[in-house]
């Protein structure tokens, strides 16, 4: 058990989502070490009981979709059940975002579209990738985007747009260094009544879903990381990940690039999140030993 939690394997950009009493692990991959870019020719799927043994389940090629059978920017991905089936919306680099569907959290996918579900065009700014998906109340919603991020209502089929998607106002925190206007990798949960609108290392609040949200910058605190797991330019450098809870306790897993070094070839850690009386972000500490946590949950 540690944080990396897969070492030096290039599997990145990481969403847990709990699905019957287990974890399941949505990912990038870096292809492998010493790139000049981004090569990114897959995605993968883990399962585990424990968020310390993972067993891979499933590969999925851009050939399994629309894109076809060579694309090296398979970028973020991220899965949601709805209504007895599992929804799987992948990047195509920054140019669309599609929807893959299943009977299981694992596979086999079905392309139901066979086309983009967003594609750049539809949106100002023309940057489609990095999608999230958050259901409340039963009704499902896709967020996505880079800079400017944009959210849309889906339809009950999970393939379709309610709505034109429509841009979200951040408010800057003011605070120095506070790059999120510059940032992707957008995710979005619900806390006691506020919405949590994180961008990597960065995040924003709102009472509404639609915003407007007001930034609050990064939170990371690099005092909070032991100097092995400390890096250059920053500690809130991309940290792409997601938000998920068992009982009552969150947990944010992250990209981590301490460990290699390299932009273009990074792990990921798993960290306990807190918050404040105010609802503000707790700056969370890295263990460098992981973190355990066994499903199912007995009392």
């Amino acid at each position: 058990m540690s944080n990396p939690v897969f070492l030096k394997r290039g599997i990145t950009d990481p969403h847990i989502k709990v699905f019957n009493d287990r974890f399941y692990l949505y990912a990038s991959h870096d292809s492998a070490p010493d790139q000049g870019d981004y090569t990114m020719e897959s995605w993968g799927i883990y399962s585990s009981d424990n968020l310390e043994d993972w067993k891979h389940e499933h590969t999925i090629y851009p050939g399994d979709t629309y894109i076809g059978p060579y694309c090296d920017k398979c970028f973020a991905v991220d899965c949601a059940e709805f209504k007895g089936k599992y929804y799987l919306y992948f990047s195509e680099f920054i140019h669309s975002v599609g929807v893959l569907v299943s009977d299981t959290p694992v596979g086999p996918w079905t392309d139901p579209l066979g086309k983009p579900l967003v594609k750049a065009w539809q949106v100002p700014f023309h940057r489609v990738y990095d999608p999230a998906i958050y259901i409340e109340d039963g009704i499902p919603y896709l967020v996505f985007g880079h800079c400017k991020i944009f959210m849309a209502r889906l339809k009950d089929n999970m393939i379709e747009l309610a709505e034109t998607p429509r841009h979200l106002d951040i408010r800057p925190s003011g605070q120095p260094g506070d790059d999120s206007q510059f940032e992707d990798k957008p995710f979005l949960h619900k806390h006691n009544g506020i919405y949590y609108l994180s961008q990597g290392g960065y995040y924003a609040m709102s009472e509404n879903l639609y915003g407007p949200y007001q930034g609050k910058g990064s939170f990371f605190l690099e005092e909070k990381f032991p100097p092995s797991h400390r890096y250059a330019p920053g500690i809130a450098r991309d940290r792409h990940g997601s938000f998920f809870q068992v009982e009552e306790q969150w947990y944010y897993a992250c990209n981590d690039l301490s460990q290699t070094n390299e932009d273009f070839f990074r792990d990921f850690s798993i960290l306990k999140i807190d918050y404040a009386e105010n609802g503000e972000l707790i700056p969370p500490t890295l263990d460098p030993k992981g973190i355990r946590v066994q499903l199912p949950v007995t009392l």
